[in-house]
């Protein structure tokens, strides 16, 4: 659906690029991962911080198995995207604050496509 060959093991991190999403972290870990079929698919629309934006890209060049879509995805197009996940994750730095994970309309979407997310631990 994305262009994806069909044994790629999809992560997919969607929605709005923020700082407190940790998204270029998430980039850094998964670099370290060796699997040739794990493929990182990042669809996020760009907020006011092109700094973020600039330093997601970079992070992610040199590894094809990374994707960064900096742009709107219309509503009718977002189930290519968690139907083609295999896991969708969700870097959130502080997971503590209810706003961040518990509300999360990513969180949500992804469950409503029946895929599963991970999210860090929260510490006590």
């Amino acid at each position: 659906m994305l262009g994806l060959a069909r044994n790629a093991k999809v992560l997919l991190f969607f929605g709005n690029l923020r700082r407190y999403k940790n998204v270029p972290l998430l980039i850094d870990v998964f670099r370290q991962c060796r699997d040739p079929d794990a493929v990182l698919y990042i669809a996020s629309q760009p907020h006011a911080d092109s700094a973020l934006c600039e330093e997601t890209r970079a992070r992610a060049t040199g590894d094809s198995r990374i994707h960064v879509e900096i742009a709107y995805v219309p509503d009718e197009q977002v189930y290519l995207y968690f139907n083609s996940a295999d896991l969708v994750v969700l870097p959130y730095r502080d997971i503590s604050n209810e706003r961040n994970l518990y509300n999360s309309g990513i969180a949500l979407v992804a469950l409503s496509f029946n895929r599963p997310i991970l999210v860090p631990t929260k510490e006590r």
